[in-house]
């Protein structure tokens, strides 16, 4: 069921997609009068909305758009991330490679380990089990490239230092995912549901 001000009724799907929408249309035009990036308005029209701020200040108030909504809206951001995910492939060119040399590999590589590690150590340093200091850690390692795709679009971005963070953010995710596995298994290990291998 769909909860917040939106009543509890299937048939509200596309209101609260309306809704969303809007808002999204709404702090995208404010951001530009700002002359801010439009993912930064994005956000704001969604804390608005969304139950986070709302409950903040009034704590038996779910927001416009409730937390059953924003879960039965998963398979909406799936597809959303598919998109993304596509569109930073197109971007993924071995050209950039060639005229970058070997700098973005580098600096996504160390970006998503130095994350790892200083998260995982962090973490440990303050008393947490080893093995939920690493599981943070790992999930430290990935990012989210939406924003930063979505603002080199709309400023058309040129040149190396944009080609190097598309080809940085095109490897990143690789690199978090591969940092993932290493330490999932080492967790394994340590809590003992798998033998050394």
């Amino acid at each position: 069921m769909i909860s917040g001000i939106l009543p509890e009724n299937d048939h509200f799907l596309l209101l609260g997609l309306a809704i969303i929408l809007f808002t999204g249309l709404l702090f995208g035009k404010i951001s530009k009068k700002l002359n801010i990036p439009n993912v930064t308005g994005y956000l704001l029209g969604g804390v608005l909305i969304g139950p986070g701020l709302a409950q903040l200040i009034f704590p038996n108030f779910p927001g416009i758009i409730g937390h059953d909504y924003i879960e039965s809206l998963k398979i909406v951001a799936d597809i959303e991330l598919a998109f993304i995910a596509f569109s930073i492939g197109t971007e993924f060119k071995l050209e950039y490679f060639k005229r970058l040399g070997p700098a973005p590999i580098i600096i996504a590589f160390l970006e998503a380990f130095m994350a790892v590690v200083l998260i995982t150590l962090g973490l440990w340093a303050f008393g947490f089990p080893l093995y939920f200091a690493l599981a943070m850690g790992a999930v430290g390692g990935a990012t989210a490239p939406a924003a930063t795709i979505l603002v080199i679009r709309q400023y058309k971005a040129r040149g190396p230092l944009a080609q190097t963070i598309l080809s940085v953010v095109a490897i990143d995710d690789a690199a978090g995912l591969i940092f993932f596995g290493i330490v999932t298994s080492i967790i394994r290990l340590i809590i003992g549901t798998h033998t050394i291998s």
